[in-house]
């Protein structure tokens, strides 16, 4: 994987060389979006994880990023678009016809994504699941919903 330096704003905080250390048991799947010999997107997901709106299980995002050139800055445009949905949508049906998973996924949210989860996904927040950073940011629990899922994966 060839590095970038510069802006990474969101996910700067992410080392993602120690996570791959850390998060190596079967429980966790690494994804990686390659487009034109580069990485345009990263995803850990753990599975299986428990449902919270009915009974199932279905995997847990860990942790998912657009490689800093396909975000959001000041410097440059982005040079693709999409990366974080089409993850999302291929862990979905990976999860469903490899796993065998029901339909659905949650995870914590960072604050910047949180409109991509409720507004561009649907996702359902489930405060009662939210956990607070050693730095005192709350992270958000989000759950997508069995029917949400599907329609994603479809369209």
């Amino acid at each position: 994987m060839e590095a970038k330096q510069g802006f990474q704003f969101g996910s700067a905080h992410w080392d993602w060389f120690t996570k791959t250390l850390s998060f190596n048991s079967e429980s966790y799947l690494w994804f990686y979006l390659i487009i034109d010999d580069r990485v345009q997107g990263i995803c850990l997901i753990c599975h299986p994880a428990g449902a919270k709106l009915k009974p199932g299980e279905i995997f847990y995002i860990e942790f998912i990023a657009s490689a800093p050139w396909n975000t959001k800055n000041p410097l440059e445009p982005k040079r693709f678009s999409g990366i974080g949905t089409t993850l999302i949508q291929y862990m979905i049906e990976y999860s469903v016809n490899t796993l065998k998973l029901q339909y659905g996924l949650n995870l914590h949210a960072l604050r910047q994504a949180e409109p991509f989860y409720e507004q561009k996904l649907g996702m359902t927040h489930l405060p009662d699941y939210d956990k607070t950073q050693d730095n005192g940011a709350v992270l958000k629990f989000y759950e997508l919903e069995e029917q949400v899922a599907k329609a994603l994966v479809t369209s």
